[in-house]
């Protein structure tokens, strides 16, 4: 019973991830050049979910890829 479970949870989390990334969010973490995307939506919610680039770290991210 626990370990069916645990399978059933696992594959509920992975859905709810690749659910947030086919939407356009972060999938979690935070990947160097990036940094989280902070404001509000027109009725005041915050957002949530969402990165935009880093311009002083994207410099170093694109020097590093193109040698």
């Amino acid at each position: 019973m626990s370990s069916r479970f645990l399978k059933d949870l696992a594959q509920k989390n992975y859905r709810g991830l690749e659910g947030r990334v086919r939407a356009g969010h972060s999938g979690g973490g935070l990947s160097s050049g990036y940094r989280v995307a902070r404001g509000l939506r027109a009725d005041g919610a915050m957002i949530t979910g969402g990165v935009e680039i880093a311009q002083d770290e994207a410099a170093v991210v694109q020097r590093v890829f193109s040698a």
